[in-house]
């Protein structure tokens, strides 16, 4: 497991609590000291999460970001997810928790620390995923939520229209 922005001894005792223990947990984190008493599973890389070159391709099964995505610039988002398919085994998965534009906007609310809140068509458009092909290396391509498909974040049997719009059909 790799988390991006961790900024702490807690994030980690937190994380545990709730997902349970890993055999690995890299934690990538350039704002912030890494902590002292990390558990020994832990190892702390301290950079950007737009640069994960400390991390081999293809090693993780799973990349977190939570509340982390919307502190970062532009340019980061797009360093950050383009880092996370490379780091990425096939069929891995990119959780990103994060408030969302369409709720915060309609609530007048802002973070004075949020560079950027994008609603979820907005990230959707700037994901990308490793796609697997027999005999290639991997190719980085958008790719659409399938209708009735499994996904992150999303349960076996939805339209997959995005959680703020409503399905259609």
């Amino acid at each position: 497991m790799l988390s991006a922005g961790c900024s702490g001894l807690w994030y980690f005792e937190w994380n545990e609590k709730r997902y349970g223990r890993v055999a690995e947990h890299i934690g990538i984190e350039y704002y912030s000291a890494k902590p002292d008493g990390l558990p020994a599973n832990v190892t702390w890389i301290a950079n950007s999460v737009a640069n994960m070159t400390d991390i081999a391709d293809r090693s993780c099964d799973l990349v977190f970001s939570g509340q982390n995505i919307e502190r970062l610039w532009p340019d980061e988002i797009a360093g950050f997810l383009l880092e996370s398919a490379r780091v990425l085994r096939p069929c891995g998965h990119l959780v990103i928790d994060s408030p969302s534009r369409t709720l915060t906007a309609a609530l007048n609310w802002s973070h004075p620390e949020h560079t950027i809140e994008l609603n979820l068509q907005e990230i959707a458009r700037r994901a990308v995923i490793l796609d697997e092909e027999p005999g290639d290396k991997g190719t980085l391509v958008r790719r659409p939520a399938t209708p009735g498909a499994h996904r992150p974040g999303g349960n076996a049997g939805d339209s997959g229209a995005p959680r703020d719009q409503p399905a259609s059909g």
